[in-house]
């Protein structure tokens, strides 16, 4: 792999990790950038590291939504299956 390549691989993977930790986030506009100035300054220090840590966020953030999503789900499937026997039982 050339270093033009890893370089363009890095700098994808940050901006995919940034926006996809943007839509993720429970925060403010304001506070993500705030939070992102922080971040990026640094990312200029040790690359590696934030890459890292980026990375362990974004994996940290994507399971809670599936916790998330999984939770809604299962009482949104408690709720119909309840209200389908009330329904049958008012017949």
């Amino acid at each position: 792999m050339s270093a033009g390549g890893f370089l363009t691989g890095l700098i994808v993977g940050v901006a995919l990790g940034v926006a996809a930790g943007a839509l993720l986030s429970p925060e403010s506009g304001k506070e993500n950038r705030t939070r992102l100035a922080g971040e990026l300054a640094r990312f200029g220090n040790n690359p590696t590291d934030f890459v890292s840590q980026l990375k362990a966020e974004i994996q940290d953030r994507l399971q809670v939504a599936q916790v998330a999503y999984r939770t809604g789900a299962e009482e949104t499937r408690t709720h119909m299956r309840h209200e389908l026997e009330a329904a049958r039982g008012s017949d």
